[in-house]
């Protein structure tokens, strides 16, 4: 049903573009903004609605360097009092000085997607985050911008206040000429202007959360401003430019004083603003500052083996997005910055290094399955690197990357384990790092691994931000493939770093190695006693992984071993284990070679407890099979584990058994078995 209405709407849509009598790029010629120096443009103000600003129009003007080139009829005007002229002459002279923004243009040939969303804004709905719901309203009719949405998620309110949807109106206007595009755009700027007073001082209101200020700048205003601002009412654009100074105090006096994205997204907006709006008197100050807060920030927030410090694959990227638009928004400026040149180059390097052979990035912390591929590719363009192009192409155009095709971002604590760069490389993630320095999911030891075009073990994802049930689930231990003891969750690692973390890793032309441990608390109201877990993960390459989880405990203790499939996959029994079949002929077997006995249990869509759960997108989740494999020890235990994808064929005869404080485990018989010593306390790898 869902589809159908949406199917519907696109054909509504499509209709109404289609009754008008000029075709679309027509359209667009007969309806774009001159952009020529010296056009025509009269503007006429409202007499009423000046004097009814006053206050505000002259607290813009106050802002103003009235001596700025090409202001000249600007300042005539209003030094002779004339302040409805000088509104004219300042509007006339935005719509003649034909700047560009170096950032986010508006596109004139937007998908049905954009064209939709622009239909259901003019009719009041908003898409924000996968919801779609009818705008609310205020007593007087207006938009009520505190609202928290269809769900009661605060998030709803931040996103609506970003404007995001000027975009769909603008290009929907661009595309069609339609004016009931524009006209919408010019309610919404004089309703949120005029009903929101900027607060001047730090808040985390849904209008002014610097946040929200830096996003309107980046994605909205600023292009709406410089594109289509003819189509728009001059008392919107003029209330615009009243706002603009508010945001630039905004961001520069009460941003994100703590750090993280927020704060290099906010600090970008500033450069923006200062370099799209040179004719405010304290953009040189926006524009030293934000530069120079910009490069401290990416430097204290990135490591230098180019991992963002949240360590998330999704907030990787955000931050990669605010730092080019910073970037090119200096160059556009003339002001190069070498620093924060190369320190993009390191975090694209790492970017690129970790993507599966889908062209997804590992999902990890809280963050969406994003797309990395498209992004790398646009790396590749700005920085000729010919090995991103390698890695985004899978290996079919530009050069290979030296060595084998497995990392370890040892600041990161990260290892991506893969037989190679094609469509159809295994690919495997080890979290062994630090928690993140924001975004956290208590996830160390967490393994996912994907054949070819297809994700096997999978990380839950985050779903929502909202406290409850749901994001106690998605951020904590139960929803990663990680050992429960006694029922309790590991105590997390640190959540930054100022070197790494101690763990075994290696990486070998025919093979990988990697171990870290995780520390359990003793609990007072069971009486259990602290422990500590173990990991270690062997991946012959090409071939299979052994995974070694190694319990350090005394007394009865419960082991719960998870893992978490991806929701498209099916399972069934084999050869003493299972198999995750990804389709007909993909599949990866499961099967435990050595340890204590354990039970298998599978649970599906549970909701008390949460449990059996996959979220590629925030607002999305898809029921999926949780496998939970039981076990109860006495004392100190390694349970050991093959994992072998189904295109090599039967799984071979394989064996542990113990040398001491060693074991050694075989993978196959006779002269061509392979061979692996370790010691399981330590994870140490004594022989391969």
């Amino acid at each position: 049903m869902p589809a159908i209405r949406h199917r519907l709407r696109y054909l509504y849509a499509m209709a109404a573009l289609a009754a008008m009598a000029l075709p679309s790029a027509q359209l667009h010629a007969d309806h774009a903004p001159s952009q020529e120096a010296g056009a025509q443009n009269t503007v006429e103000i409202d007499a009423s609605f000046v004097a009814q600003n006053k206050e505000r129009i002259q607290t813009l003007f106050s802002k103003l360097d009235l001596d700025y080139p090409g202001l000249e009829d600007v300042k005539k005007s209003y030094q002779s009092g004339g302040l409805k002229d000088a509104c004219e002459a300042l509007l006339d002279y935005y719509a003649k000085c034909g700047r560009k923004p170096a950032v986010n243009p508006l596109n004139q040939n937007p998908d049905y997607d954009v064209l939709l969303r622009a239909s259901d804004t003019v009719e009041g709905y908003f898409t924000e985050q996968n919801q779609r719901a009818k705008a609310a309203l205020r007593s007087d009719g207006g938009i009520d911008w505190d609202d928290y949405g269809p769900n009661g998620d605060k998030e709803w309110a931040w996103f609506i206040n970003r404007h995001v949807f000027f975009r769909d109106l603008g290009e929907a206007w661009l595309y069609s000429g339609n004016d009931s595009y524009t006209t919408a755009i010019s309610s919404f700027i004089e309703d949120w202007v005029i009903n929101n007073p900027y607060p001047d001082r730090t808040n985390f209101s849904p209008q002014w959360r610097a946040l929200e200020t830096a996003r309107r700048i980046l994605e909205s205003w600023t292009p709406v401003f410089y594109e289509i601002a003819d189509s728009l009412s001059p008392e919107a654009r003029l209330l615009m430019l009243c706002s603009l100074p508010e945001h630039a105090d905004n961001l520069h006096e009460h941003g994100s004083f703590w750090g993280g994205n927020h704060l290099l997204t906010e600090q970008s907006a500033l450069l923006l603003l200062a370099t799209a709006w040179p004719e405010f008197k304290d953009a040189p100050v926006w524009l030293a500052d934000a530069k120079e807060t910009s490069e401290r920030e990416i430097l204290g927030q990135s490591y230098p083996d180019g991992a963002y410090t949240e360590l998330t694959n999704h907030y990787q990227r955000v931050v990669l997005d605010s730092l080019e638009r910073s970037l090119r928004i200096l160059r556009n400026a003339g002001e190069n910055d070498e620093a924060l040149e190369e320190r993009a180059a390191l975090m694209w390097d790492y970017f690129a290094n970790v993507m599966r052979p889908n062209g997804t990035g590992p999902l990890n912390n809280a963050g969406d399955l994003d797309y990395n591929r498209s992004r790398v590719l646009e790396a590749y363009r700005a920085y000729k690197r010919d090995d991103w192009l390698y890695i985004a192409s899978n290996g079919m155009n530009g050069s290979a990357p030296d060595g084998p095709a497995s990392r370890f971002f040892p600041w990161a604590g990260q290892a991506v384990m893969r037989s190679g760069w094609d469509s159809h490389a295994q690919w495997a993630f080890f979290d062994i790092g630090p928690n993140g320095s924001a975004h956290q999911h208590n996830d160390r030891l967490h393994l996912s691994v994907s054949l070819g075009q297809h994700d096997i073990l999978v990380d839950s994802g985050r779903f929502i931000y909202q406290p409850g049930k749901w994001k106690d689930y998605f951020t904590g231990a139960s929803a990663h493939n990680i050992v429960m003891i006694n029922g309790q969750a590991p105590l997390p690692p640190p959540s930054a770093v100022s070197e790494p973390l101690p763990v075994q890793a290696h990486i070998e032309a025919d093979y990988d190695f990697f171990s870290a441990k995780n520390s359990f608390s003793s609990n007072l109201q069971t009486g259990s006693k602290g422990a500590e877990h173990r990991r270690s993960v062997y991946y012959k390459r090409g071939a299979y992984w052994l995974v070694m989880d190694m319990v350090l405990s005394y007394g009865e203790t419960r082991v719960d071993t998870l893992w978490h499939f991806h929701p498209d996959v099916g399972l069934s029994n084999d050869e003493g284990g299972l198999i995750a079949w990804a389709d007909e002929n993909t599949g990866l077997k499961i099967k435990q070679i050595g340890g204590p006995a354990v039970e298998w249990s599978f649970t599906m869509g549970n909701e008390n407890p949460v449990q059996g759960w996959y979220s590629p997108d925030y607002n999305t989740k898809w029921s999926a099979c949780t496998g939970t494999a039981s076990a109860t020890i006495r004392s100190p235990e390694c349970i050991v584990w093959l994992l072998w994808p189904t295109e090599n064929g039967p799984i071979p005869a394989c064996t542990v058994r113990k040398l001491g404080s060693d074991i050694i485990i075989s993978v196959g018989s006779g002269k061509t078995a392979d061979s692996i010593r370790i010691n399981p306390d330590s994870g140490q790898l004594i022989q391969q």
